[in-house]
């Protein structure tokens, strides 16, 4: 009977033996530590200020030269609308204010007209009553009629009335023109303020850590154009609904940044947010670091053990060698179910089902 041989194609083996390379078993046993009682968290890097730059009016973006990580000052203008029609508008208010100014001057058309027909009832006043007073001594000799004196007596009193209500006219006129002018003050200081819509500042110093629009793009108003992160990064964690009551502030907790994954970073709890996340379906938790990288990015995704205990001389195995969360894998090959208490993400508190003596194996790459 003849033999078959089968041949292997050398990549194959090569590839097969090359994965086969890379696993290897790792072994230890439990031993006796310090479990720190802890919740599992996870979150990003946030900053305490964060604000959006957002479009009060709608427009084009005329000028817009921030990007990414550019550092901003207070009240330093980043982004311009296109404001030709708001332009106009303010300017047409401008001259009006001006007009309105110059007719509440002194040397008010209006009120200079109203003035000299004042000047020239005042004289004539003046040459009525004398002439009115002339007649009263003439009568009392006889030397004019009564009707002569009535007349004199009544076109003074014709003269007074005009002059009387002349000055009423000049006042009512110049009220007039000051509330004019008030209000072409007003309508100015609205098209300077409706300009300034035009003209988007930054509220607060800081970073600008994200751009949403580019330069000639029509925005809506309330749109965000950019957002702007300011003060202290902090750390925004999300923890479950069943965990949160094992939080309060002045926990210490155990940062793994994904940025820095061999690194443990310490941190404590500064604040919890009173109201449940209906987005993230969590409750809110703020932290800010006590030790920290040296280079931190915004966003930068993270996991956290919150330590919430600190139970001593506890049975306990590195979490890593857990299957299932609940079985270890004996150095014989069989898989032992054990009962675990605290855990955190670098150690598993064994409660029962293996001793100090037994042998657990894990398989790394």
């Amino acid at each position: 009977m003849k033999t078959k041989s089968y041949q292997i194609p050398i990549a194959i083996l090569l590839i097969t033996i090359a994965f086969t390379s890379c696993k290897q078993e790792v072994k230890t046993s439990p031993i006796k530590k310090n479990v720190d009682e802890a919740i599992f968290a996870n979150g990003s890097v946030s900053q305490e200020d964060e604000y959006m730059l957002t479009a009060n009016t709608d427009g084009y973006i005329q000028k817009l030269e921030i990007d990414e990580g550019d550092k901003v000052q207070s009240g330093e203008e980043l982004v311009t609308l296109n404001s030709d029609a708001s332009n106009a508008q303010l300017k047409e208010a401008y001259d009006t204010y001006q007009d309105a100014r110059q007719k509440i001057s002194s040397n008010s058309p209006q009120l200079l007209q109203i003035q000299f027909q004042i000047d020239q009832a005042q004289e004539e006043l003046a040459q009525n009553e004398k002439n009115y007073r002339r007649y009263v001594v003439l009568r009392r000799s006889n030397a004019v009629s009564p009707l002569e004196l009535e007349n004199a007596e009544l076109q003074y009193k014709n003269s007074k009335n005009t002059v009387s209500s002349l000055k009423k006219n000049y006042d009512e006129m110049k009220e007039s023109l000051k509330l004019n002018e008030q209000q072409s003050l007003s309508k100015m200081q609205y098209q300077q303020a409706n300009k300034n819509y035009y003209s988007l500042k930054a509220d607060k110093s800081g970073v600008v850590l994200n751009v949403y629009k580019t330069r000639g793009e029509l925005v809506k108003k309330g749109e965000n154009i950019a957002k702007i992160g300011s003060g202290n990064f902090i750390l925004k964690m999300y923890v479950a609904e069943e965990d949160i009551s094992k939080v309060s502030l002045g926990q210490h907790a155990k940062i793994r940044l994904n940025s820095y994954p061999d690194d443990i970073f310490d941190a404590v709890i500064t604040k919890i947010w009173p109201a449940f996340d209906q987005t993230e379906q969590s409750f809110v938790v703020e932290a800010q670091f006590t030790q920290r990288p040296d280079q931190l990015f915004y966003g930068t995704q993270f996991q956290a053990d919150i330590i919430t205990g600190h139970p001593e001389n506890s049975l306990a195995i590195p979490t890593s060698f857990l299957i299932k969360g609940q079985y270890v894998q004996l150095e014989n090959g069989t898989q032992k179910k054990i009962v675990i208490g605290n855990k955190n993400t670098e150690w598993t508190e064994v409660l029962s089902g293996i001793t100090e003596k037994d042998v657990i194996v894990a398989t790394k790459q």
